[in-house]
């Protein structure tokens, strides 16, 4: 497959013409606030429209909502401190993700104090990898939506109007930081959710981390859906660690590494219970004792008897700390 590379000697109408012709693949550079022919994304995301795989390396302070559609392959690269911010007022996505395969590293994304609105919206079959971001405002920084996915690596979701992450679709987490949001993940209506520890043997670049949610209002809300901590941190939350409810399936254990370690979880210090499992859910609980321990009172709690549990006491540090009976 050929590759053209356009510097931003190029004009833009000469870009254009390219990419609607022979152009199968493109890398261009956007440099917001400055003067070359391409000064923001959504332009670049124009062009890149009638390539093939591209890649659009951003520079400088965009602001800008820009809408991805029917697009495969594209990458949004962000360098020198690239930043995207929202221009709507908060009345549209900063980024809106429709029925494509992209992923974006490196930026800053800033939803401002919007509403009703995500930082990063994905929807209608769209995959999205972010890696490396600090993504940020909005209700969601990240909104994940039925038939939809998202792997995202590294960085920091960040006070959210609402939530860190919401989604019904799946979520990969590894390696991140979410925090100072009213709730840190919502997980709901068949979504799925797993949350690990990045390792350079997979994402060379990255020390090796625990996807850990702080110091949100609460940790995790799961309702009709799934959840997995696989050596993940949730700690010093206002509200409980993971809350389970109508349904829900819950999973605490260690991660295990490609060098054959494993990385235990922890569920700690939490101003609610560690772990809340409500009407017909259940959790799941293995590794070593007392990794959901120091929360408010009883850290594993069954809180309906269609509350099901396995490992509960154990992880719990006994009976004292669960009124789960397994």
């Amino acid at each position: 497959m050929s590759r053209f590379s356009f510097g931003l000697s190029l004009c833009l109408p000469l870009v254009l013409l390219m990419a609607a012709s022979t152009v199968r693949a493109a890398t261009l550079y956007v440099e917001c606030g400055g003067k070359g022919p391409l000064t923001s994304i959504g332009a670049a995301v124009k062009v890149a429209k009638y390539a093939g795989p591209s890649t659009i390396n951003v520079s400088g302070a965009c602001r800008e909502n820009v809408l991805i559609q029917n697009m495969d392959l594209l990458t949004i690269a962000g360098s020198k401190g690239a930043s995207i911010t929202d221009a709507s007022g908060g009345t549209a996505d900063v980024l809106n993700i429709q029925n494509s395969r992209v992923t974006i590293t490196g930026m800053t994304i800033d939803g401002l104090s919007g509403a009703n609105n995500d930082a990063v919206n994905c929807q209608q079959g769209s995959h999205r990898t972010l890696i490396g971001n600090t993504i940020q405002g909005d209700a969601d920084c990240v909104g994940v939506y039925s038939t939809a996915s998202a792997v995202i690596v590294g960085g920091v979701l960040q006070n959210g109007t609402s939530d860190g992450i919401f989604t019904f679709g799946d979520v990969v987490t590894v390696g991140v930081l979410i925090q100072g949001n009213p709730v840190g993940v919502v997980v709901r209506f068949g979504g799925r959710v797993r949350m690990g520890v990045v390792d350079p043997a997979s994402f060379p670049g990255f020390a090796r981390t625990p996807t850990t949610i702080e110091n949100n209002g609460a940790g995790v809300q799961v309702l009709q859906a799934q959840f997995a901590c696989a050596g993940c941190v949730i700690q010093a939350n206002a509200g409980s660690g993971i809350n389970g409810d109508v349904s829900s399936e819950v999973r605490v254990q260690p991660a295990f590494l490609p060098d054959g370690s494993q990385v235990a979880p922890s569920v700690t210090g939490n101003a609610g219970n560690g772990v809340f499992l409500g009407d017909l859910s259940s959790g799941m609980f293995a590794g070593p004792p007392s990794t959901v321990s120091g929360n408010g009172q009883p850290d594993i709690v069954c809180n309906s008897p269609t509350s099901v549990s396995r490992g509960a006491l154990a992880a719990a540090g006994g009976a004292a700390h669960t009124n789960c009976t397994n």
